[in-house]
């Protein structure tokens, strides 16, 4: 898996304020290439587009997304922050039920797994210790599945 932020799109400034209850808040567009296939899926708020995985792997991030941050027994740093927007995208396009099922039985696992790892990759790109990404990795693999699951469609996490 690749991760590249796209040249063409600034650099969002991530701003800290109460955003609906959320930390964190999008304020210009950006591009990831995830290097997750297949896989496609709109995140929407009243009918306005905040966040797009197209089938090519590019995962699109509108003006206006807002995320909590990294979620667990964590600190918030920088090295932390383009991870935990991409990984909360992913889990809540499988909360939501909003990507298809495309490989059969499995799929969402497999794409849960494909999104955990991206994340510990993005962890370690942005400069953080190895033993830090490590645990963090494990902590989502063993403790986050529940947040992937459409039965907790409209939960808050």
């Amino acid at each position: 898996m690749s991760f590249r932020r796209d040249p063409e799109i600034k650099i969002p400034r991530v701003v800290y304020r109460d955003v609906r209850g959320w930390k964190y808040l999008v304020d210009e567009g950006i591009t990831y290439q995830t290097g997750i296939y297949l896989y496609s899926g709109s995140v929407e708020y009243k009918g306005d587009t905040l966040a797009r995985l197209t089938a090519g792997g590019s995962l699109l991030v509108y003006p206006g997304y807002a995320w909590d941050g990294p979620s667990g027994p964590t600190i918030d740093t920088p090295d932390w922050m383009d991870a935990s927007l991409v990984h909360d995208i992913f889990y809540q396009l499988m909360r939501e039920d909003l990507v298809p099922q495309v490989d059969g039985d499995g799929a969402r696992e497999k794409l849960r797994k494909k999104s955990d790892k991206l994340m510990h990759k993005m962890l370690l790109e942005a400069g953080m210790p190895r033993f830090r990404a490590w645990y963090s990795y494990w902590g989502v693999r063993l403790f986050a599945s529940w947040a992937a699951n459409p039965r907790f469609r409209g939960v808050r996490v």
